[in-house]
């Protein structure tokens, strides 16, 4: 589950009631959530590191953007 979707739906409407899911459960929704960002944040900059660097060089060796700061 999305984290706005813990945030504003799961609990504050009770959403999880709907579900017939207990507090118990919806405690470990959330924790797996976030266990679940972290990694999602670790794969971004695992990612981003080795291809927007050698993107941004090589945008850098153009024409149109050697005039950039």
């Amino acid at each position: 589950m999305d984290s706005l979707t813990h945030v504003f739906l799961l609990v504050p409407i009770g959403l999880h009631n709907f579900f017939g899911w207990s507090p118990e459960s919806v405690y470990g929704v959330f924790v797996k959530g976030a266990v679940v960002s972290y990694i999602e944040d670790a794969l971004v900059v695992g990612i981003a590191l080795p291809v927007g660097i050698p993107l941004l060089i090589a945008l850098r060796k153009l024409s149109a953007f050697r005039s950039l700061p």
